[in-house]
């Protein structure tokens, strides 16, 4: 079993979830840098994309892939705004797309090859995994306000799949209540591994912070 990792990045917190799974999807550093390949500004301005490549895609077709992913043949290569589009982009990403379906065990490993007449092809290995329903919602730290109705602020529910854009507006909805550190708004996800079952689960704990009064 190795370590499940991936970022959610929230406007008031950032945080990584460590988790044990299957697979280990694309750490963030590590994507940055297989992007990032261009170390001259001069040359990073003259490169352009040429032939894009997805492999290893069966839940999402290469053409919702592309619109997605945002850019297209002949555009300037960014390798900032891309990493932007491949894992967090409010106006939307591939983690994102792939997450909210339930696929919380996905990877992405893209890689970057160069041409003689300076284009850039990028070809994506994607790894779906298997998807996952959310098991058990539980809650810690809450001693002013109720577990039910903080259930009832949270808009995913046992039995669904995963979505990581409903987990993160879960988020939002927990720090905005008022009593508890918006910026200490944890969740702690627990995948369980289902082989005999066509989806796997994760159980989430949120864990709060009351805020002190003065």
């Amino acid at each position: 079993m190795q370590n499940l990792r991936f970022l959610l990045v929230l406007p008031v917190v950032v945080f990584t979830w460590l988790a044990t799974a299957a697979m280990s999807p694309t750490p963030v550093k590590s994507l940055k840098a297989k992007l990032n390949v261009l170390t001259s500004g001069r040359r990073a301005a003259q490169s352009k994309i040429g032939r894009i490549t997805w492999q290893g895609n069966k839940a999402i077709s290469t053409e919702r892939l592309n619109q997605v992913l945002g850019v297209k043949t002949g555009d300037a290569y960014d390798s900032v705004a891309l990493h932007k589009r491949l894992q967090y982009d409010p106006k939307g990403d591939i983690t994102s797309l792939y997450m909210d379906q339930g696929y919380l065990f996905f990877s992405l490993n893209p890689q970057v090859l160069h041409r003689p007449d300076g284009s850039v092809d990028l070809t994506f290995v994607i790894s779906e995994g298997r998807q996952a329903e959310i098991g058990n919602i539980t809650v810690r730290g809450n001693h002013k306000v109720s577990t039910e109705e903080i259930l009832k602020i949270i808009p995913t529910h046992s039995g669904e799949l995963f979505s990581r854009s409903k987990l993160m507006q879960a988020q939002r909805n927990i720090a905005q209540m008022g009593p508890f550190e918006r910026t200490r708004v944890g969740i702690n996800p627990k995948p369980i591994m289902r082989a005999d079952k066509p989806t796997d689960q994760v159980d989430l704990e949120f864990v709060l912070v009351e805020k002190n009064k003065l």
